[in-house]
Protein backbone atom coordinates (compact mmCIF):
# COMPACT_ATOMS: atom_id res chain seq x y z
CA UNK A 1 0.00 0.00 0.00
CA UNK A 2 2.97 2.19 0.75
CA UNK A 3 4.47 1.60 -2.42
CA UNK A 4 1.66 2.31 -4.39
CA UNK A 5 0.82 5.65 -2.53
CA UNK A 6 4.52 6.53 -3.22
CA UNK A 7 4.12 5.98 -7.16
CA UNK A 8 0.92 7.54 -7.04
CA UNK A 9 2.73 10.82 -5.47
CA UNK A 10 5.46 10.36 -7.40
CA UNK A 11 3.59 10.77 -10.71
CA UNK A 12 1.51 13.39 -9.65
CA UNK A 13 5.15 15.39 -8.99
CA UNK A 14 5.96 13.93 -12.04
CA UNK A 15 2.90 15.30 -14.25
CA UNK A 16 2.77 18.53 -12.09
CA UNK A 17 6.48 19.50 -13.20
CA UNK A 18 5.54 18.94 -16.36
CA UNK A 19 2.54 20.82 -16.30
CA UNK A 20 5.02 23.93 -15.03
CA UNK A 21 7.41 23.55 -18.14
CA UNK A 22 5.15 23.48 -20.41
CA UNK A 23 3.60 26.85 -18.72
CA UNK A 24 7.26 28.12 -18.92
CA UNK A 25 7.99 27.46 -22.40
CA UNK A 26 4.72 28.71 -23.54
CA UNK A 27 5.01 32.41 -21.30
CA UNK A 28 8.44 32.63 -23.25
CA UNK A 29 6.86 33.41 -26.42
CA UNK A 30 7.80 36.77 -28.14
CA UNK A 31 9.08 37.44 -24.20
CA UNK A 32 11.78 39.71 -25.70
CA UNK A 33 9.03 41.91 -27.15
CA UNK A 34 8.82 45.35 -27.68
CA UNK A 35 6.28 46.72 -25.34
CA UNK A 36 4.05 47.78 -28.60
CA UNK A 37 2.00 44.77 -28.11
CA UNK A 38 -1.75 44.50 -26.85
CA UNK A 39 -2.56 47.16 -23.29
CA UNK A 40 0.86 48.60 -24.20
CA UNK A 41 -0.12 51.61 -22.58
CA UNK A 42 -0.93 49.89 -19.32
CA UNK A 43 1.79 47.68 -19.81
CA UNK A 44 3.95 50.98 -20.33
CA UNK A 45 2.58 52.74 -17.71
CA UNK A 46 3.65 50.11 -15.80
CA UNK A 47 7.54 49.44 -17.13
CA UNK A 48 7.98 53.59 -17.06
CA UNK A 49 7.74 53.51 -13.03
CA UNK A 50 10.16 50.87 -12.51
CA UNK A 51 12.59 52.43 -15.17
CA UNK A 52 12.01 55.90 -13.68
CA UNK A 53 13.67 54.02 -10.24
CA UNK A 54 16.74 54.25 -11.81
CA UNK A 55 16.92 57.12 -14.18
CA UNK A 56 15.37 59.39 -11.33
CA UNK A 57 15.93 57.75 -7.72
CA UNK A 58 14.71 54.41 -6.10
CA UNK A 59 11.48 56.23 -4.33
CA UNK A 60 8.70 53.32 -3.78
CA UNK A 61 6.73 56.12 -1.73
CA UNK A 62 6.78 58.52 -4.74
CA UNK A 63 6.66 56.50 -8.04
CA UNK A 64 7.08 58.09 -11.60
CA UNK A 65 6.02 57.61 -15.00
CA UNK A 66 6.79 59.25 -17.92
CA UNK A 67 3.25 61.26 -17.99
CA UNK A 68 3.23 64.68 -17.19
CA UNK A 69 -0.38 65.67 -18.62
CA UNK A 70 -3.74 65.76 -17.60
CA UNK A 71 -5.12 62.78 -18.68
CA UNK A 72 -5.37 59.91 -16.44
CA UNK A 73 -6.19 62.40 -13.07
CA UNK A 74 -7.71 65.59 -15.26
CA UNK A 75 -4.89 67.74 -13.46
CA UNK A 76 -1.22 68.28 -14.55
CA UNK A 77 1.39 65.74 -13.27
CA UNK A 78 5.02 68.15 -13.86
CA UNK A 79 6.65 65.17 -11.87
CA UNK A 80 5.11 62.26 -13.44
CA UNK A 81 3.46 60.45 -10.27
CA UNK A 82 2.06 57.37 -10.75
CA UNK A 83 -0.18 56.91 -7.60
CA UNK A 84 -1.98 53.56 -7.99
CA UNK A 85 -1.25 50.63 -6.58
CA UNK A 86 1.77 50.12 -3.91
CA UNK A 87 4.82 49.63 -7.23
CA UNK A 88 5.67 46.15 -5.03
CA UNK A 89 5.52 44.75 -8.62
CA UNK A 90 8.14 47.15 -9.66
CA UNK A 91 9.89 46.96 -6.53
CA UNK A 92 10.41 43.35 -7.62
CA UNK A 93 11.25 43.62 -11.23
CA UNK A 94 13.79 46.35 -10.42
CA UNK A 95 15.52 43.76 -8.19
CA UNK A 96 15.50 41.66 -11.05
CA UNK A 97 16.69 43.57 -13.78
CA UNK A 98 19.64 44.94 -11.20
CA UNK A 99 20.26 40.98 -11.04
CA UNK A 100 20.45 40.82 -15.02
CA UNK A 101 22.55 43.57 -15.53
CA UNK A 102 25.94 41.06 -16.00
CA UNK A 103 23.91 39.08 -18.49
CA UNK A 104 22.41 41.79 -20.59
CA UNK A 105 19.06 41.23 -19.27
CA UNK A 106 16.40 43.96 -20.43
CA UNK A 107 13.84 46.00 -18.24
CA UNK A 108 11.02 44.57 -20.04
CA UNK A 109 12.64 41.12 -19.82
CA UNK A 110 12.90 41.79 -16.41
CA UNK A 111 9.30 42.78 -15.64
CA UNK A 112 8.33 39.64 -18.00
CA UNK A 113 10.32 37.18 -15.68
CA UNK A 114 8.38 38.14 -12.53
CA UNK A 115 5.23 37.98 -14.31
CA UNK A 116 5.81 34.16 -15.56
CA UNK A 117 7.96 33.44 -11.85
CA UNK A 118 4.25 34.18 -10.47
CA UNK A 119 1.89 32.59 -12.21
CA UNK A 120 3.77 29.50 -12.01
CA UNK A 121 3.73 29.81 -8.64
CA UNK A 122 -0.31 30.18 -8.97
CA UNK A 123 -0.47 27.14 -10.85
CA UNK A 124 1.16 25.62 -7.88
CA UNK A 125 -1.02 26.65 -5.58
CA UNK A 126 -4.25 25.56 -7.84
CA UNK A 127 -2.91 22.03 -7.53
CA UNK A 128 -2.50 22.37 -3.98
CA UNK A 129 -5.96 23.82 -3.37
CA UNK A 130 -7.68 21.66 -5.89
CA UNK A 131 -5.75 18.89 -4.56
CA UNK A 132 -7.17 19.19 -1.17
CA UNK A 133 -11.00 19.59 -2.11
CA UNK A 134 -11.40 17.44 -4.57
CA UNK A 135 -9.09 15.10 -5.69
CA UNK A 136 -5.11 15.48 -7.28
CA UNK A 137 -6.26 14.82 -10.50
CA UNK A 138 -8.79 17.32 -10.37
CA UNK A 139 -5.85 19.47 -9.02
CA UNK A 140 -3.55 18.35 -12.11
CA UNK A 141 -6.17 19.14 -14.98
CA UNK A 142 -6.82 22.65 -13.51
CA UNK A 143 -3.33 23.43 -12.98
CA UNK A 144 -2.97 22.08 -17.01
CA UNK A 145 -5.64 24.72 -17.51
CA UNK A 146 -4.35 27.56 -16.36
CA UNK A 147 -1.01 26.76 -18.26
CA UNK A 148 -2.43 26.52 -21.78
CA UNK A 149 -5.51 28.79 -21.85
CA UNK A 150 -3.83 31.39 -24.50
CA UNK A 151 -5.63 34.09 -22.31
CA UNK A 152 -4.22 33.37 -19.57
CA UNK A 153 -0.70 32.35 -21.35
CA UNK A 154 -0.74 35.73 -22.82
CA UNK A 155 -1.68 37.74 -19.38
CA UNK A 156 1.16 35.85 -17.22
CA UNK A 157 3.69 37.61 -19.38
CA UNK A 158 2.80 40.93 -19.54
CA UNK A 159 4.17 43.62 -17.71
CA UNK A 160 0.90 44.65 -15.23
CA UNK A 161 0.77 43.92 -11.75
CA UNK A 162 -1.96 41.65 -11.95
CA UNK A 163 -0.25 37.63 -12.29
CA UNK A 164 1.99 38.90 -9.23
CA UNK A 165 -1.87 39.71 -7.63
CA UNK A 166 -3.13 36.00 -8.39
CA UNK A 167 -0.11 34.91 -6.71
CA UNK A 168 -0.32 36.47 -3.52
CA UNK A 169 -4.10 35.81 -3.56
CA UNK A 170 -4.04 32.16 -4.12
CA UNK A 171 -1.13 32.29 -1.75
CA UNK A 172 -2.88 34.42 0.80
CA UNK A 173 -6.06 31.48 0.53
CA UNK A 174 -3.61 28.72 0.47
CA UNK A 175 -1.97 29.67 3.62
CA UNK A 176 -5.31 30.27 5.47
CA UNK A 177 -6.29 26.69 4.77
CA UNK A 178 -3.49 24.82 6.22
CA UNK A 179 -2.64 27.24 8.97
CA UNK A 180 -2.65 25.68 12.12
CA UNK A 181 0.23 27.29 13.76
CA UNK A 182 1.06 31.02 14.64
CA UNK A 183 3.32 31.06 11.43
CA UNK A 184 1.44 29.64 8.68
CA UNK A 185 -1.14 32.79 9.84
CA UNK A 186 1.75 35.35 9.72
CA UNK A 187 2.12 33.57 5.83
CA UNK A 188 -1.13 33.99 5.43
CA UNK A 189 -1.24 37.42 6.51
CA UNK A 190 2.05 38.31 4.55
CA UNK A 191 0.44 36.95 1.46
CA UNK A 192 -2.79 39.25 2.45
CA UNK A 193 -0.84 42.65 2.83
CA UNK A 194 1.25 41.91 -0.57
CA UNK A 195 -2.17 41.14 -2.54
CA UNK A 196 -4.25 44.30 -0.92
CA UNK A 197 -1.10 46.46 -1.56
CA UNK A 198 -0.05 45.12 -5.71
CA UNK A 199 -4.06 45.71 -6.20
CA UNK A 200 -6.63 46.49 -3.66
CA UNK A 201 -9.44 44.22 -5.87
CA UNK A 202 -7.56 41.29 -4.29
CA UNK A 203 -10.33 41.93 -1.05
CA UNK A 204 -12.55 39.70 -3.15
CA UNK A 205 -10.36 36.65 -2.41
CA UNK A 206 -11.14 37.44 1.34
CA UNK A 207 -14.37 36.19 0.86
CA UNK A 208 -13.24 32.54 0.45
CA UNK A 209 -11.54 32.89 3.75
CA UNK A 210 -14.35 34.25 5.41
CA UNK A 211 -16.10 31.15 4.35
CA UNK A 212 -13.01 28.73 5.77
CA UNK A 213 -13.39 30.53 8.73
CA UNK A 214 -17.18 29.75 9.36
CA UNK A 215 -16.53 26.60 8.34
CA UNK A 216 -14.29 25.72 11.62
CA UNK A 217 -17.27 26.12 13.43
CA UNK A 218 -14.84 27.95 16.24
CA UNK A 219 -16.94 30.75 17.25
CA UNK A 220 -15.65 31.38 20.49
CA UNK A 221 -14.24 34.80 21.99
CA UNK A 222 -10.69 33.86 21.24
CA UNK A 223 -10.97 33.06 17.77
CA UNK A 224 -13.64 36.02 16.67
CA UNK A 225 -10.92 38.49 17.67
CA UNK A 226 -8.33 36.90 15.90
CA UNK A 227 -10.18 36.77 12.84
CA UNK A 228 -10.94 40.76 13.03
CA UNK A 229 -7.34 41.45 13.69
CA UNK A 230 -6.39 39.26 10.73
CA UNK A 231 -8.33 41.47 8.48
CA UNK A 232 -7.32 44.59 9.92
CA UNK A 233 -3.63 43.34 9.67
CA UNK A 234 -3.71 42.92 6.01
CA UNK A 235 -6.23 46.16 5.25
CA UNK A 236 -3.80 48.18 7.46
CA UNK A 237 -0.86 48.86 4.88
CA UNK A 238 -3.28 49.42 2.18
CA UNK A 239 -5.27 52.20 4.30
CA UNK A 240 -2.10 53.84 4.87
CA UNK A 241 -1.28 53.39 1.45
CA UNK A 242 -4.09 55.20 -0.14
CA UNK A 243 -4.10 58.28 2.52
CA UNK A 244 -0.74 58.54 1.49
CA UNK A 245 -1.26 59.15 -2.16
CA UNK A 246 -4.06 61.24 -1.82
CA UNK A 247 -1.44 63.59 -1.12
CA UNK A 248 -0.58 63.60 -4.60
CA UNK A 249 -3.91 64.07 -6.42
CA UNK A 250 -1.95 65.06 -9.94
CA UNK A 251 -0.95 61.57 -10.05
CA UNK A 252 -4.13 59.19 -8.70
CA UNK A 253 -6.42 58.25 -11.97
CA UNK A 254 -9.84 58.71 -12.15
CA UNK A 255 -11.28 55.27 -11.32
CA UNK A 256 -14.95 55.65 -10.27
CA UNK A 257 -15.65 54.93 -14.23
CA UNK A 258 -14.66 51.51 -13.31
CA UNK A 259 -17.53 50.56 -11.29
CA UNK A 260 -20.54 51.72 -13.59
CA UNK A 261 -19.26 54.09 -16.09
CA UNK A 262 -19.95 57.31 -13.75
CA UNK A 263 -18.81 58.99 -10.58
CA UNK A 264 -20.55 58.44 -7.51
CA UNK A 265 -22.30 61.97 -6.00
CA UNK A 266 -23.11 62.02 -2.24
CA UNK A 267 -25.21 65.07 -0.54
CA UNK A 268 -24.82 65.16 3.35
CA UNK A 269 -22.84 63.31 5.77
CA UNK A 270 -21.08 60.58 4.44
CA UNK A 271 -21.98 58.64 7.47
CA UNK A 272 -25.92 59.30 6.40
CA UNK A 273 -28.49 56.41 5.86
CA UNK A 274 -29.10 57.96 2.29
CA UNK A 275 -25.37 58.27 1.77
CA UNK A 276 -24.87 54.91 2.46
CA UNK A 277 -27.58 53.46 0.10
CA UNK A 278 -26.27 55.92 -2.55
CA UNK A 279 -22.47 54.15 -2.25
CA UNK A 280 -24.37 50.47 -2.11
CA UNK A 281 -26.44 51.42 -5.13
CA UNK A 282 -22.79 52.73 -6.99
CA UNK A 283 -21.53 49.88 -6.26
CA UNK A 284 -24.24 46.98 -6.89
CA UNK A 285 -27.33 48.81 -7.98
CA UNK A 286 -28.85 49.35 -11.79
CA UNK A 287 -28.39 52.52 -12.67
CA UNK A 288 -30.04 53.16 -16.62
CA UNK A 289 -27.27 55.39 -17.44
CA UNK A 290 -24.45 52.50 -16.19
CA UNK A 291 -23.56 49.34 -18.18
CA UNK A 292 -24.49 47.24 -14.56
CA UNK A 293 -26.94 44.20 -15.39
CA UNK A 294 -27.91 45.96 -18.79
CA UNK A 295 -27.72 43.12 -21.84
CA UNK A 296 -24.89 44.28 -23.51
CA UNK A 297 -23.43 43.80 -19.90
CA UNK A 298 -23.71 39.99 -19.68
CA UNK A 299 -22.94 39.44 -23.09
CA UNK A 300 -19.20 41.29 -23.15
CA UNK A 301 -18.98 39.52 -19.78
CA UNK A 302 -19.95 36.02 -20.47
CA UNK A 303 -20.18 35.57 -24.18
CA UNK A 304 -17.53 38.14 -25.72
CA UNK A 305 -14.56 37.57 -22.81
CA UNK A 306 -15.55 33.88 -20.87
CA UNK A 307 -16.97 31.77 -23.91
CA UNK A 308 -15.34 33.16 -26.76
CA UNK A 309 -11.73 34.89 -25.77
CA UNK A 310 -10.92 32.96 -22.77
CA UNK A 311 -12.50 29.53 -23.24
CA UNK A 312 -12.61 29.56 -26.54
CA UNK A 313 -16.34 28.22 -27.15
CA UNK A 314 -15.43 24.84 -26.58
CA UNK A 315 -14.09 25.00 -23.34
CA UNK A 316 -17.66 25.95 -21.80
CA UNK A 317 -18.55 21.70 -22.38
CA UNK A 318 -16.20 21.45 -19.80
CA UNK A 319 -16.95 24.37 -17.16
CA UNK A 320 -20.31 23.25 -17.64
CA UNK A 321 -19.81 19.60 -16.94
CA UNK A 322 -17.44 21.24 -13.88
CA UNK A 323 -21.02 23.22 -12.78
CA UNK A 324 -23.03 20.14 -13.08
CA UNK A 325 -20.74 18.22 -10.75
CA UNK A 326 -20.88 21.43 -8.20
CA UNK A 327 -24.03 21.73 -8.11
CA UNK A 328 -24.88 17.82 -7.52
CA UNK A 329 -21.90 17.68 -5.09
CA UNK A 330 -22.78 21.07 -3.65
CA UNK A 331 -21.91 20.48 0.19
CA UNK A 332 -18.22 18.80 -1.14
CA UNK A 333 -17.65 22.37 -3.34
CA UNK A 334 -18.79 24.71 -1.58
CA UNK A 335 -15.36 26.40 -1.00
CA UNK A 336 -15.58 26.56 -5.23
CA UNK A 337 -18.89 27.97 -4.90
CA UNK A 338 -18.38 30.45 -2.32
CA UNK A 339 -15.07 31.21 -4.18
CA UNK A 340 -17.20 31.55 -7.84
CA UNK A 341 -19.60 33.89 -6.12
CA UNK A 342 -16.80 36.15 -4.86
CA UNK A 343 -15.36 36.59 -8.52
CA UNK A 344 -18.97 37.19 -9.88
CA UNK A 345 -19.54 39.91 -7.00
CA UNK A 346 -15.91 41.16 -8.33
CA UNK A 347 -17.06 41.17 -12.09
CA UNK A 348 -20.68 43.22 -11.22
CA UNK A 349 -18.80 45.73 -8.51
CA UNK A 350 -15.94 46.58 -11.32
CA UNK A 351 -18.81 46.37 -14.18
CA UNK A 352 -17.56 49.30 -16.44
CA UNK A 353 -13.57 48.01 -16.08
CA UNK A 354 -14.36 44.45 -16.84
CA UNK A 355 -16.72 45.34 -19.52
CA UNK A 356 -13.55 47.39 -21.16
CA UNK A 357 -10.96 46.39 -20.01
CA UNK A 358 -10.41 42.44 -20.76
CA UNK A 359 -7.25 42.36 -18.96
CA UNK A 360 -9.62 42.85 -15.88
CA UNK A 361 -10.91 39.40 -15.82
CA UNK A 362 -7.15 38.17 -15.19
CA UNK A 363 -8.46 37.77 -11.70
CA UNK A 364 -11.26 34.94 -12.46
CA UNK A 365 -9.17 32.77 -14.57
CA UNK A 366 -8.15 30.99 -11.51
CA UNK A 367 -11.61 30.27 -10.33
CA UNK A 368 -12.86 29.42 -13.74
CA UNK A 369 -9.48 26.82 -14.14
CA UNK A 370 -10.94 25.50 -10.62
CA UNK A 371 -14.44 24.91 -12.21
CA UNK A 372 -12.96 23.08 -16.11
CA UNK A 373 -10.52 20.72 -13.40
CA UNK A 374 -13.31 19.90 -11.67
CA UNK A 375 -15.32 19.15 -15.21
CA UNK A 376 -12.24 17.34 -16.32
CA UNK A 377 -12.24 15.32 -13.01
CA UNK A 378 -16.06 14.38 -13.53
CA UNK A 379 -15.64 13.26 -17.18
CA UNK A 380 -12.86 11.08 -16.53
CA UNK A 381 -14.40 9.26 -13.40
CA UNK A 382 -17.39 8.26 -15.46
CA UNK A 383 -15.03 5.78 -17.10
CA UNK A 384 -17.05 2.96 -14.23
CA UNK A 385 -20.14 3.66 -15.86
CA UNK A 386 -20.70 2.15 -19.35
CA UNK A 387 -17.38 4.70 -20.54
CA UNK A 388 -13.83 3.56 -21.22
CA UNK A 389 -10.55 5.22 -19.85
CA UNK A 390 -10.04 5.81 -23.39
CA UNK A 391 -13.03 7.53 -24.71
CA UNK A 392 -12.83 9.85 -21.45
CA UNK A 393 -9.61 10.90 -21.68
CA UNK A 394 -9.73 11.60 -25.62
CA UNK A 395 -12.83 13.74 -25.15
CA UNK A 396 -11.26 15.78 -22.45
CA UNK A 397 -8.22 16.37 -24.66
CA UNK A 398 -10.56 16.73 -27.87
CA UNK A 399 -12.31 19.53 -25.91
CA UNK A 400 -9.34 20.84 -24.73
CA UNK A 401 -7.27 21.32 -28.19
CA UNK A 402 -10.75 22.94 -29.62
CA UNK A 403 -10.50 25.45 -26.54
CA UNK A 404 -6.65 25.75 -27.33
CA UNK A 405 -7.70 26.46 -31.25
CA UNK A 406 -10.13 28.26 -31.31
CA UNK A 407 -9.15 30.83 -27.70
CA UNK A 408 -5.70 30.70 -29.75
CA UNK A 409 -7.46 32.53 -33.03
CA UNK A 410 -8.79 35.44 -30.56
CA UNK A 411 -5.18 36.31 -28.87
CA UNK A 412 -2.71 35.87 -31.35
CA UNK A 413 -3.49 39.26 -32.40
CA UNK A 414 -2.58 40.39 -28.45
CA UNK A 415 1.04 39.41 -29.65
CA UNK A 416 1.53 41.37 -32.98
CA UNK A 417 2.80 44.81 -33.14
CA UNK A 418 0.52 46.81 -34.78
CA UNK A 419 2.58 50.20 -35.54
CA UNK A 420 6.19 49.44 -35.29
CA UNK A 421 6.69 52.88 -36.60
CA UNK A 422 6.67 54.29 -33.03
CA UNK A 423 9.67 52.07 -31.80
CA UNK A 424 11.67 53.29 -34.75
CA UNK A 425 10.98 57.04 -34.11
CA UNK A 426 11.41 56.07 -30.36
CA UNK A 427 14.88 54.54 -30.77
CA UNK A 428 15.52 57.94 -32.85
CA UNK A 429 14.84 60.42 -30.26
CA UNK A 430 16.40 58.41 -27.27
CA UNK A 431 19.49 58.76 -29.70
CA UNK A 432 19.62 62.47 -30.32
CA UNK A 433 17.67 64.32 -27.84
CA UNK A 434 18.94 64.89 -24.42
CA UNK A 435 18.49 62.93 -21.86
CA UNK A 436 16.34 64.97 -19.67
CA UNK A 437 14.40 66.71 -22.85
CA UNK A 438 10.26 66.55 -22.38
CA UNK A 439 9.02 65.35 -25.48
CA UNK A 440 5.77 65.70 -27.03
CA UNK A 441 4.69 62.19 -28.27
CA UNK A 442 1.01 62.37 -29.50
CA UNK A 443 -0.61 59.05 -29.68
CA UNK A 444 -4.16 59.64 -28.86
CA UNK A 445 -3.61 59.97 -24.63
CA UNK A 446 -1.50 55.78 -25.32
CA UNK A 447 1.62 56.29 -23.49
CA UNK A 448 3.63 53.70 -25.74
CA UNK A 449 5.10 55.81 -28.49
CA UNK A 450 6.67 58.67 -25.17
CA UNK A 451 7.97 55.15 -23.49
CA UNK A 452 9.65 54.26 -26.71
CA UNK A 453 11.07 57.66 -26.58
CA UNK A 454 12.40 56.59 -23.20
CA UNK A 455 11.77 60.28 -22.30
CA UNK A 456 9.04 61.84 -19.68
CA UNK A 457 6.28 63.84 -21.45
CA UNK A 458 3.04 64.29 -23.01
CA UNK A 459 1.12 61.19 -25.20
CA UNK A 460 -1.14 64.05 -26.77
CA UNK A 461 -0.55 67.15 -28.62
CA UNK A 462 -2.84 70.28 -28.91
CA UNK A 463 -2.34 73.44 -27.76
CA UNK A 464 1.71 73.28 -28.56
CA UNK A 465 2.50 76.13 -27.03
CA UNK A 466 1.40 75.84 -23.78
CA UNK A 467 3.34 72.60 -23.31
CA UNK A 468 6.28 74.66 -24.63
CA UNK A 469 5.87 76.72 -21.61
CA UNK A 470 5.61 73.96 -19.18
CA UNK A 471 8.95 72.51 -20.63
CA UNK A 472 8.50 70.41 -23.49
CA UNK A 473 11.45 70.64 -25.87
CA UNK A 474 11.07 68.42 -28.41
CA UNK A 475 7.92 66.88 -30.49
CA UNK A 476 8.19 63.63 -32.27
CA UNK A 477 4.80 62.27 -34.77
CA UNK A 478 4.86 59.44 -36.77
CA UNK A 479 2.02 60.72 -38.74
CA UNK A 480 3.62 63.08 -40.95
CA UNK A 481 0.85 64.16 -42.82
CA UNK A 482 -0.88 65.64 -39.56
CA UNK A 483 -2.33 68.74 -39.71
CA UNK A 484 -0.83 69.16 -36.17
CA UNK A 485 2.68 67.96 -37.45
CA UNK A 486 2.88 70.57 -40.25
CA UNK A 487 2.06 73.44 -38.19
CA UNK A 488 5.10 72.60 -35.45
CA UNK A 489 7.43 71.74 -38.28
CA UNK A 490 6.63 75.27 -39.78
CA UNK A 491 6.69 77.08 -36.32
CA UNK A 492 9.77 75.47 -35.04
CA UNK A 493 12.64 73.72 -36.16
CA UNK A 494 12.68 70.07 -37.81
CA UNK A 495 15.56 67.91 -36.93
CA UNK A 496 14.41 65.05 -38.65
CA UNK A 497 12.05 64.35 -41.28
CA UNK A 498 11.39 61.24 -43.45
CA UNK A 499 8.51 59.78 -44.63
CA UNK A 500 8.00 57.81 -41.44
CA UNK A 501 8.54 60.16 -38.49
CA UNK A 502 9.33 63.49 -37.80
CA UNK A 503 11.50 65.23 -34.94
CA UNK A 504 11.12 68.64 -34.23
CA UNK A 505 13.28 70.90 -31.88
CA UNK A 506 11.11 73.23 -29.77
CA UNK A 507 13.29 75.16 -27.88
Amino acid sequence: MDTEISCLMNRNTFLLVSILLIAFFARMYRVTGSIADWHSWRQADTAAVTRNFDKLGFDPLRPRYDDLSNVQSGKDNPYGYRMVEFPLYNIVAYGVAKAGVPFGMSLELAHRLVSIAASLGSIVFLYAIVSKYVSRQAGLFTSFFYAIIPYSVYYSRVILPEPLLVFCSLGMVWSFIVATRNKQIVLSLLFGMAALLVKPVSIFYTIPIIYLWIRKKDYSLKSILAFICFFIAILTPLLFWRSWISQFPEGVPEWQWLLNGKGLELSGSLFSVKSFGAILSFMFGYDPDGIRYRPAFFRWILWERIAKLILGYAGMLMLLAGSVTGIKKWRHNMLFIVWAAAMGLYVVVFAQGNVRHDYYQISIIPVICMWMGIGADYIVSLTHANVTRIVAYTSVGLITAGMVVLSWQQVQGYYWINNPGIIEAGKAVDSLVPFDAKVIAPYGGDTAFLYQTNRQGWPVGFTIEDKVEKGADYYVNTNVTDGETKYVMEKYTPVVVNDRYVIVDLR
